[in-house]
C-alpha cells in the first residue's frame, strides 16, 4: 500500500485513489475503500508507537532503525512503513506522522459517516417506491443490466456493485453474483444477447401489430 503523509495530499488525492482501488477491485464499492484505509492507518499507528518506545526508554538513541526493530519484536504497521521508504524513526518523525495519520484517519471517518448517511436517505427512498417482481432469470437481468450500463444509459451511481444492487432490490431478486452471470453471457458462442434479441423480436412484434 502506498501511504499518503500529509491529510492535504491525502485529500487531493482522495477521488483518484478511490477510482483506482474500484478499478482494480470492481465488486467492491467506497465503503469497502474507507474501510481497508482506516484499518491500514490504524495498524501503522499502532506501529509508530511501538517503535516510539525504544526511543523513550533508551535517551542515548536519537533514531529507530525500523528494520532492525522488527527483527526482535515485528509491529504489524512498520512494514508498511518500510515499503514506503522510511526506514529510520525519529521522535520529531513521530510526532509529526501521528499527528498527520491521525488527522488522515478523522477524514476517512468523516467520509464513511457521509457514506452511511447517503445510503440510509437512498435506503428510504428505494422502501418507499413499490417494487416490482422480476420473473425472468437472474441471467437476463444481468444481460439487461449490462446493456444499460455499456450503452451509457444509467447516470453514474458509483460501481457496479451498486447498480446492481438497486435493480434487485428494486426487482425484489435476491442477492446473485453478477461476475458469475458475466462469465455464463462470455460462453455463449453463437448469440451473447439471446435476451435482448427477444426482447427486440417482441417489440418489433407488438409495433407491427399495432400498426396493422
Amino acid at each position: 500500500m502506498k501511504l499518503i503523509f500529509t491529510a492535504k495530499e491525502y485529500k487531493e488525492t482522495y477521488s483518484t485513489r478511490l477510482n483506482a482501488f474500484l478499478s482494480d477491485y470492481i465488486d467492491n464499492d467506497e465503503n469497502d475503500f474507507l474501510s481497508n484505509e482506516r484499518i491500514d492507518y490504524a495498524w501503522v499507528l499502532e506501529g509508530l508507537k511501538g517503535a516510539i518506545s525504544v526511543l523513550l526508554t533508551d535517551k542515548n538513541q536519537s533514531n529507530v532503525d525500523l528494520k532492525k526493530y522488527l527483527e526482535n519484536d515485528y509491529v504489524f504497521g512498520l512494514d508498511m512503513l518500510i515499503d514506503n521508504g522510511i526506514n529510520e524513526l525519529s521522535v520529531n518523525d513521530y510526532d509529526n506522522m501521528t499527528l498527520s495519520f491521525k488527522k488522515i484517519i478523522d477524514y476517512i471517518e468523516s467520509k464513511q459517516l457521509e457514506r452511511l448517511n447517503i445510503n440510509f436517505r437512498e435506503s428510504e427512498v428505494i422502501n418507499n417506491l413499490q417494487s416490482v417482481d422480476w420473473i425472468g432469470t437472474e441471467l437476463e437481468l444481468t444481460e439487461l443490466i449490462e446493456a444499460l450500463i455499456f450503452s451509457g444509459k444509467i447516470k453514474s451511481i458509483g460501481n457496479k456493485k451498486e447498480i446492481y444492487n438497486r435493480f434487485k432490490s428494486f426487482f425484489s431478486v435476491k442477492d446473485f453474483n453478477h461476475s458469475d452471470k458475466i462469465r455464463d453471457i462470455n460462453k455463449r458462442i453463437k448469440d451473447k444477447t439471446i435476451f435482448l434479441t427477444l426482447l427486440e423480436q417482441n417489440l418489433n412484434n407488438k409495433l407491427n401489430n399495432i400498426d396493422k
